[in-house]
């Protein structure tokens, strides 16, 4: 994962928070800069146990890295501890606001989100000083633009008439003379005040809508008028609707009125210039900020809710009024430095309580803030019959009001999701009668960074920007034109006359002078921040050969080339080239080469190979990218590049399309992915309801995947994170993580790839092929490459034979002979980790064939002769017989069995105690029957030594088990570990029962376990029985409150019986000699080998060769 501020800006080519560092540091917005990274990471990632702290210590990590390269300007400082969450929490956290005690120059504080880089140096400056010119304590910025959905919405005190007056009566009011209507009272001057609004009327930029449907009597006239902006009534077509909902819903009936342009003509109604509009003084006053879950994210919620109370408002405001608001917040806020300090949680405001449940979240006692803050450490109190210390009670983080109080303290509640909003501060300012300024962003500015398709949208709309003030600056660019900018470029640098065409990148201090032409160029020139790391700083300047700015020359032209700290000399003209480190002399021409710098420092020159196009496949369709194809990015968290064309196959797009659908009635694609994401990570489709018909599709694009240019994903598909994929055809194959593929085709091939050894395919045609992890291949076509490689390495075994190999670290193959499966070195690289190390172990360097047919182990052609061969020939043997090595788990309920054991005490060498018949059907048969009968509909079976005989007789009538591999004998508890890491790989998250294969349990008893399981909501439980029916099982103690205490095994109970027996008889006569020893074992153990297991081999041993042992 990845703090999203440090998330790479598509257009910017930089973190989101180096971005806004730069526009309030370097633009002089503000002196400080105080970075909240949210709660407090472990000190170490060693220390970090929970998927949870990593993400924390990570996200921690990659700011911290951000803030270094700016010195002393930005300071971090963490939450309050115990987890307080939300945009909020920056405002209450104690370490931020002693910053702020600190220094007492600081008058203002401007708060703004770390993923919302959208807000350029001016606009800051410009909210900064309406701020201060309005005197008011607290502004808040909105802004109107896009989709407003899921973020917060302003609301504000809707437009409400009270009355219309004639110009000349209103002229004729004297200074200050009060006019009261119904129970409001206005002001001349507040009269006046709204001239702006009469004004927008008369001239039709705000329309006047009658509803003559409303009853004013009992109402009031200001319920006769809704009003629309001009914009929007202009944008109806004849045909078309538009919907006005209305604040209150019992005023109108179905609270909405639905009109066509043709109606609004008829209803609308003008403002003469002898008339004025006399206004409530508080309409379009903020008064509060609504948040998507409050209000409903779907229509059947936001029915359900009906409508929601704002403080202030004397009426219920409907809750689809306020879905209708497109004004949101920002989360942008500038407020006088007391208010921060004055902003506290429910948790700390003495006026509030601690809101005490019992087990079932029933409400016991209010237990009061002000008398929890008088109380000592570890001092208790009884609360609705039940003890409670201090501490306990400060853990509770429910709270509620119990009294209103004078105390100037403005204080965020903590809502039901556990998170504290920031815009409820304007709320808590207004409530304490001081009033909040409003100030609004226009034109896409402030548009934050929630999904990947705000990033990709985000990136087309700076790409807008960039083009329009370099043609102020008579710049030519062609249409389509898409630029990419990194760190260091400086607009001011590009002189007039130049040219852009095509896909452009600029990183770094770059001057182009006039008349060059660009076309499809990348030029790069490496920079470093002043407080970067030494050693950065060192390799840049190697990189750079001391070039302070690269320039590019006048008339120069460069076309599908790029140019890595070098300058370009005037009139030159490079085609199809890579010039890195080197400077192109004026008037040169450089064609289809790559020019660099060799180790000892001489100038090379080396043929640039012409770049693979892979066709686009038939059957593959378009993705809308502002619809189905917006799925990739909502919900798979897939980054797409701007200009970017994504084609799949027409399955893969019907599923993205009722993906589509879903989302929407689930609320969006937050709520979406919180219930539904481990079924699309574990390839269920069909476990989505509605999604039956995709159960049988294979796709799946794991988060933090980059796709570029034109990309086919057709068949079955999956691909690991943080992949990048470019021009690129991707067809029923597997890729994995950290992979990056460009201008090739893969096809029926899978490419294994990992953050320490990443593979690299680049122009290339894999077909068939299997790539091992670090593998390399550039301007290739391999089909099926490894095993015509093998055989090229083994050429004893006949190609037929050879049916799988692969490619290893070190470029070394690893080949198998005599299996009829291709799949098997995957399965063993993916889910057999004991056993690919032994290979990893035994082929060092070399080449190894694994030959089952002939059961033995080959290095560059000669045999190893060892144990650890001949336990991976059986491993192998056993592991090549399983019939289901891909699949999939599409339930809720897994059985493992554990089938691993020899079956000692059945005294057969070579049949597993499991396969024994019970009637006419082995043990292990019918332990399935009953598991799949009490809902367990997927079973993984561990098997050891002798698993080939499971395996046979399971698949006879079970054809979808999946199987896995025991390699060593050491308990129930290391063959449990062998099912939970195959489970874990296949990033399986629901429920397990790990069960004996030798044992058939009654399904009454099985659903009764099950039932008593998800009643109690525990996290894990345990089936016992009385030990006379099961007098060798380990024996359960309990606590004395009848909860688990542990389980005792038997052998360390005979251990100790065994102890007891040898001690009484030594107390009895004394020492005695090792047979009478030997007779007291054999009497307590009577299989000699778990006797010797039981004492250890060096105990008995001694025993067996009479060597005195003296108790003692």
């Amino acid at each position: 994962t990845i703090a999203k501020p440090a998330m790479r800006d598509l257009f910017w080519r930089r973190p989101y928070l180096d971005i806004i560092f730069d526009y309030l540091i370097e633009g002089g917005v503000v002196e400080k800069v105080l970075l909240s990274v949210g709660e407090k990471p472990k000190r170490s990632k060693e220390a970090c146990v929970s998927d949870r702290d990593k993400i924390v210590y990570q996200a921690y990590v990659d700011m911290k890295r951000l803030v270094d390269r700016r010195g002393g300007a930005v300071e971090i400082f963490f939450d309050n501890p115990g987890g307080d969450r939300g945009t909020g929490a920056t405002a209450v956290a104690e370490e931020g606001k002693e910053i702020l005690r600190e220094n007492s120059q600081i008058e203002y504080i401007l708060v703004c989100f770390g993923d919302v880089p959208t807000i350029p140096t001016e606009e800051f400056k410009k909210v900064v000083l309406e701020h201060i010119k309005s005197r008011r304590k607290f502004t808040l910025i909105s802004a109107i633009a896009g989709d407003p959905f899921n973020y917060g919405r302003v609301v504000r005190y809707p437009k409400t008439i009270l009355t219309i007056l004639p110009r000349r009566e209103v002229e004729q009011m004297r200074a200050g003379e009060v006019r009261t209507f119904g129970n409001v009272s206005v002001t001349k001057e507040q009269i006046e005040s709204f001239y702006h609004l009469n004004q927008r009327i008369r001239d039709g930029r705000l329309i006047a809508v009658e509803l003559p449907e409303v009853d004013t009597d009992k109402y009031g006239l200001w319920a006769k008028y809704l009003f629309l902006e001009e914009e929007d009534y202009q944008a109806l077509k004849p045909e078309e609707r538009i919907t006005v909902y209305y604040p209150w819903r019992e005023c109108l009936e179905h609270w909405r009125v639905s009109l066509t342009k043709e109606q609004i003509e008829q209803r609308r109604r003008g403002l003469g210039d002898d008339k004025l509009i006399v206004w409530d003084p508080r309409t379009d006053e903020f008064f509060d900020v609504k948040e998507q879950g409050d209000i409903g994210r779907t229509e059947k919620e936001r029915e359900e809710i009906g409508a929601l109370e704002v403080r202030g408002i004397e009426y219920p405001v409907s809750t689809d009024y306020l879905h209708a608001i497109v004004e949101r917040n920002t989360g942008l806020v500038v407020m006088n430095k007391e208010i921060m300090l004055k902003t506290i949680r429910d948790l700390d405001a003495s006026n509030y309580g601690r809101v005490i449940e019992d087990q079932k979240g029933r409400e016991i006692a209010v237990f009061p803030n002000e008398k929890l803050q008088k109380m000592n450490p570890g001092e208790n109190i009884v609360l609705g019959g039940r003890k409670f210390s201090r501490e306990e009670l400060q853990r509770v983080t429910k709270c509620r009001k119990l009294w209103e109080t004078e105390e100037k303290l403005y204080v965020l509640e903590r809502h039901p999701n556990g998170e504290y909003y920031l815009p409820e501060i304007a709320k808590e300012v207004k409530a304490k009668g001081d009033p909040v300024n409003l100030a609004m962003l226009f034109g896409g500015i402030g548009e934050g960074y929630d999904f990947r398709t705000d990033t990709r949208v985000g990136a087309v709309f700076e790409n807008e920007i960039f083009t329009r003030k370099l043609q102020r600056r008579g710049v030519n660019v062609s249409p389509g034109t898409r630029f990419w900018v990194g760190g260091g470029f400086d607009i001011a640098n590009i002189e007039p006359g130049v040219s852009f065409e095509g896909e452009i990148c600029l990183q770094g201090d770059i001057r182009i002078k006039a008349g060059a032409s660009l076309k499809n160029a990348e030029v790069y020139n490496y920079f470093f921040y002043p407080f970067d790391p030494p050693d950065r700083k060192r390799r840049v300047r190697e990189n750079r050969r001391g070039l302070d700015y690269l320039v590019i020359g006048e008339n120069s032209n460069l076309e599908d080339t790029v140019v890595v700290n070098g300058n370009i000399g005037s009139s030159a003209s490079l085609s199809y080239a890579s010039v890195m480190g080197v400077d192109v002399e004026e008037g040169e021409k450089v064609r289809g080469v790559v020019v660099r710098i060799a180790p000892d420092g001489s100038v090379i020159r080396i043929p640039r190979p012409r770049r693979y196009v892979p066709p686009v496949p038939s059957g593959v369709e378009l993705l809308d990218l502002d619809g189905e194809g917006k799925m990739l990015e909502h919900v798979y968290a897939v980054t797409i590049r701007p200009g970017s064309e994504i084609f799949t196959s027409r399955r893969i797009k019907a599923f993205l399309t009722a993906l589509l659908e879903a989302v929407a009635q689930f609320g969006g694609a937050k709520s979406f992915c919180k219930r539904y994401i481990n079924e699309l990570k574990q390839q269920r489709p069909g476990a989505l309801p509605g999604f039956q018909d995709f159960a049988d599709l294979n796709f799946y694009i794991g988060a933090n995947t980059v796709l570029g240019g034109k990309v086919v994903l057709a068949g079955d598909i999956y691909v690991d994170g943080w992949t990048q994929i470019h021009n690129s055809v991707i067809q029923n194959s597997r890729v994995g993580r950290n992979a990056r593929i460009a201008d090739s085709l893969v096809k029926e091939s899978v490419v294994e790839s990992s953050p320490k050894a990443i593979s690299i395919v680049d122009s290339a045609v894999l077909i068939r092929e299997k790539l091992g992890p670090g593998s390399v291949v550039d301007f290739s076509c391999l089909e099926a490459g490894t095993v015509q490689e093998a055989k090229q390495i083994f050429p004893q075994v006949r190609e037929a034979d050879l049916l799988t190999a692969c490619v290893t670290s070190g470029d070394s193959i690893v080949a198998i002979k005599g299996t009829g499966d291709d799949e098997l070195l995957e399965y063993l690289q993916r889910y057999s980790p004991e056993v690919w190390s032994g290979l990893m172990e035994l082929k060092g360097r070399g080449n190894l064939l694994v030959d089952l047919d002939a059961e033995r182990i080959q290095l560059d052609g000669k045999d190893v002769e060892s144990k650890k061969a001949q336990w991976l020939i059986e491993a192998i043997k056993v592991i090549n017989k399983f019939p289901e090595k891909r699949a999939r788990f599409v339930t809720d309920n897994v059985a493992v069995i554990l089938g691993a054991g020899d079956g000692v005490r059945m005294r057969s060498a070579d049949m597993p105690k499991v396969t024994y018949l019970l009637g006419s059907k082995p043990a292990i048969n019918r332990a399935i029957e009953v598991y799949r009968r009490c809902g367990f509909r997927q079973q993984v079976v561990v098997v050891g030594r002798l698993g080939e005989e499971v395996v046979e007789q399971v698949a006879r009538e079970y054809k979808d088990i999946v199987f896995t591999y025991q390699p060593k004998r050491l308990g129930t508890g290391h063959a449990a570990k062998q099912a939970a890491y195959l489970l874990k790989k296949k990033d399986y998250r629901g429920h397990i029962m790990v069960v004996a294969g030798d044992k058939v349990i009654a399904p009454e008893a099985i659903k009764r376990f099950v039932e008593e399981y998800r009643r109690s909501n525990a996290d894990a439980a345990v089936l016992v029985a009385s030990k006379t029916r099961w007098p060798n099982g380990g024996r359960v103690v309990y606590k004395s409150d009848g909860t688990l205490d542990s389980i005792v095994e038997k052998s360390d109970i005979t251990k100790k019986m065994l102890l007891c027996e040898l001690l009484k008889g030594k107390r009895m006569d004394g020492n005695f000699s090792n047979q009478e020893m030997l007779e007291m074992i054999r009497k307590v153990v009577p299989v000699e080998k778990k006797a010797a297991k039981m004492l250890g081999e060096q105990l008995w041993n001694r025993l067996k060769a009479s060597v005195p042992i003296t108790l003692s």
